[in-house]
């Protein structure tokens, strides 16, 4: 496998991976933690006192609590690869860089070939 091939290759792994990272990164932006601290019934029930309105706060802070760490959970992954993606664009473009030296050098060599091929013709 020639260095441009190799290199090739290498930037077609990345691709790939930025493609289903792109994905990821859709479908956890679109994760909505939509959460109702507010029991669905409630109005049907009747339910006073001191005992039950701390139990209905206890359970507010806990839904309220718990979403909050489920939105902060969704957010540091969605940054992680966000992340990655961005790792992954400046690796596509150092290879993208290479690919480009590569393939000069590659004409050189060859246009090199060309002329000592030439110049073993005309000592001929």
């Amino acid at each position: 496998m020639s260095e441009v091939s190799a290199i090739q290759a290498k930037i077609n792994e990345v691709d790939a991976k930025l493609s289903e990272l792109s994905s990821a990164s859709s479908q956890l932006g679109g994760v909505s933690i939509n959460i109702s601290p507010d029991m669905e019934g409630i109005s049907g029930l009747h339910v006073a006192g001191t005992k039950y309105d701390k139990q209905k706060e206890n359970e507010i802070n806990n839904i309220t609590e718990g979403r909050d760490e489920l939105i902060q959970y969704r957010d540091r992954a969605k940054s992680a690869v966000d992340e990655e993606i961005s790792y992954l664009n400046t690796m596509r473009s150092n290879l993208e860089t290479d690919l480009a030296n590569a393939k000069a050098a590659e004409a050189a060599r060859e246009a090199a070939a060309r002329e000592r091929a030439r110049a073993r013709s005309r000592k001929k």
